[in-house]
């Protein structure tokens, strides 16, 4: 089937599919697999097909996201309700922001990548924002 990495720096498996996820930076007191975060947040989902060609899903966005893969499906959205958070810390962190920055969810651009393979994708997306010299 279709498998999706990405997302950011979080403790447990790589494959992404079927979780709900926050990209909102935080450093956690701990780590282990129930540790959602680990400080970076990358709203990128770095998709493989089941016949190995690739597609990459950028947010091009700085708000509070969640990510959903649940059922096949990829959703961003942008600042999730507070109560619908499933991390306590990212809901507290929420809920305190909200009362200083009231927001609501907004659209943002989403873009997409396509590529016959892995690494062509990894190369995409550096070239759409950028590599640093090694």
């Amino acid at each position: 089937g279709t498998s999706i990495y990405g997302l950011g720096g979080q403790a447990g498996a790589l494959l992404r599919n079927e979780v709900v996820r926050n990209c909102w930076n935080s450093d956690p007191a701990g780590y282990g697999p129930g540790t959602q975060k680990v400080y970076t947040s990358h709203p990128f989902a770095f998709i493989v097909l089941p016949d190995g060609q690739c597609c990459g899903v950028l947010a091009d966005c700085t708000d509070h996201l969640q990510v959903d893969t649940r059922d096949n499906h990829l959703t961003f959205t942008s600042n999730p309700h507070p109560t619908k958070a499933r991390d306590k810390d990212y809901a507290t962190s929420v809920q305190t922001e909200a009362r200083q920055y009231p927001q609501r969810p907004r659209a943002f651009p989403v873009i997409l990548f396509h590529a016959p393979d892995p690494k062509a994708l990894v190369k995409k997306l550096g070239q759409a924002c950028g590599t640093m010299a090694l």
